[in-house]
């Protein structure tokens, strides 16, 4: 039986240099995980309880450095007032 394929997030390298980070559409924020994750799937560090990551979690697709608008989104996350990344911009290929 082969095992269902797992979503695949964009990841971005936050600019501490130390974390990857990558938006979550289930609770509609930025997630943190470690810049070399192992191989293979991450947990999901979701909010949402009926998430549909949390199960198997998600795979990372490093994406580059986090562009400006990711990193004032990320001040608006730790503030409380963050809209969301696609409300900023649209989504678009870096």
């Amino acid at each position: 039986m082969e095992a269902p394929e797992l979503p695949v997030l964009d990841a971005y390298a936050h600019r501490d240099a130390l974390h990857l980070i990558a938006w979550c559409d289930e609770c509609r924020r930025w997630h943190f995980h470690d810049l070399m994750p192992k191989s293979g799937p991450v947990a999901a560090f979701c909010h949402s309880p009926q998430s549909a990551y949390r199960p198997a979690g998600y795979v990372l697709r490093l994406m580059g450095p986090a562009p400006r608008w990711i990193n004032q989104d990320l001040q608006r996350q730790s503030r409380g007032t963050q809209k969301g990344p696609y409300d900023l911009v649209q989504r678009r290929s870096w």
